[in-house]
């Protein structure tokens, strides 16, 4: 009768028992290493396991499993031992992550990087890399001002890896809307003989088309996607697999973006299923973060041929599965509940259409800045509203505020 939860803790366990060995014998020199697998053991098979088994009503999940593991943490498990708590809590980071929770990730992993600085050093070897995977995590969590400057801190030692730090810190720009810097970095990066790898190429060269699709750039963009995309399907190890699939699939997300600019909807179309398809076959988890871009995106070309209902239907399954697992103020949500404004206003549900479309502009306001350029999108959008809504008054009150900031970058 505790089959299905076996099965789902079974996964989890996987997740949460890979590296905790290797992590310890690394930091926990201290302790012998039987003393350290059996308290892992009994925490893992006693308290995780023992207080997932308590849930009712329902089938127990992956989720369900982790969040026991981190009710235990919470509760004191290993005070006394801050290391291994450490290396539980990184695996649960890393699990996060490959899942989508992205700022459950960057939670757990600011944990990590404190009590290692704390107990280990600033200058420890391990220090850098922990702070680079804290800026990797707030970055997809869509914290971009907080994952700046850990990228630059770890660029500033320069102790090791410094091309695809540099890299990273371009994609972290391009979130901040600054475009120009952000594809010089990156270009540096995919142009460094000594460094890009197909793997490396299929991540970057995909960031880098976003870059030049972002800025109007569509000659540039196109062949830089294509190249993105062919070193994804030309990488054929099981190392880093879920990794090369989840630029693949932005990488799809992007060229149908694209095409969608440029008037190629069927082309677009294509783009987001497929996006769709090998993100929810291959990716870890329902409805996975990369995944709901194209299913966004093919909400866009379904509002345009009409098909409101089946538009409506994709949205509210990005915005829930964004809500979910980005939250509500990440830029891809936000993204979301702009579109449905859009969606309304093509509808001609203008109230509906001025409370989304607004609320997208004052959370981009906050989250990226008056001047970014998705903010501005949200205000050209706004005019648009009222413009077809036949107020003109409120079109030409918007249309000034948008040229000032314009006036202001």
């Amino acid at each position: 009768r505790n089959r299905t939860l076996v099965t789902a803790a079974a996964v989890a366990i996987l997740a949460l028992t890979a590296g905790f060995v290797t992590s310890t014998v690394l930091y926990v020199r201290s302790e012998r290493a039987s003393t350290r697998e059996q308290m892992i053991s009994r925490f893992l098979t006693g308290d995780v396991l023992g207080a997932a088994s308590k849930i009712r009503g329902r089938e127990a999940t992956v989720i369900d499993v982790l969040g026991a593991a981190i009710a235990e943490l919470d509760k004191g498990e290993f005070r006394n031992h801050p290391l291994i708590e450490a290396s539980i809590r990184k695996t649960l980071a890393f699990t996060y992550y490959a899942l989508g929770y992205y700022a459950a990730a960057a939670e757990h992993q600011q944990f990590v990087y404190g009590i290692r600085k704390e107990l280990l050093g600033d200058s420890h070897v391990q220090i850098d890399a922990e702070l680079n995977w804290l800026a990797v995590f707030n970055y997809h969590a869509g914290k971009y001002r907080e994952a700046k400057p850990l990228y630059e801190e770890v660029i500033e030692k320069a102790y090791w890896g410094w091309v695809g730090v540099r890299a990273n810190l371009g994609t972290t720009l391009a979130g901040l809307g600054r475009y120009k810097e952000a594809e010089t970095l990156l270009r540096e990066s995919i142009e460094d003989p000594n460094w890009v790898t197909q793997l490396k190429l299929t991540g970057y060269a995909m960031h880098l088309g976003e870059i030049y699709r972002e800025q109007g750039k569509y000659d540039l963009a196109r062949p830089v996607l294509l190249k993105a995309l062919d070193a994804g399907y030309q990488w054929q190890g099981e190392d880093f697999a879920a990794q090369r699939i989840f630029c693949m699939v932005r990488c799809m997300h992007n060229l149908g973006l694209l095409c969608l600019a440029q008037d190629a909807d069927d082309e677009a179309e294509e783009w987001f299923r497929k996006g769709i398809d090998l993100g929810a076959r291959e990716l870890p988890g329902k409805d996975h973060p990369a995944m709901l871009r194209n299913v966004n995106g093919l909400a866009l070309i379904c509002i345009g041929q009409g098909k409101y209902a089946e538009a409506k239907t994709l949205l509210e399954r990005a915005l829930a599965g964004r809500r979910l697992k980005l939250g509500e103020d990440h830029p891809d949500t936000i993204k979301t509940i702009n579109d449905l404004g859009i969606l309304h206003r093509e509808q001609k549900l203008f109230d509906k259409a001025e409370e989304h479309l607004g609320a997208a502009f004052e959370a981009r306001k906050v989250k990226l800045g008056f001047n970014h350029p998705h903010t501005l999108e949200s205000m050209k959008q706004i005019v648009q509203l009222y413009e077809v809504w036949g107020k003109p008054e409120k079109a030409k009150e918007w249309r000034v505020k948008l040229q000032q900031q314009q006036e202001t970058e």
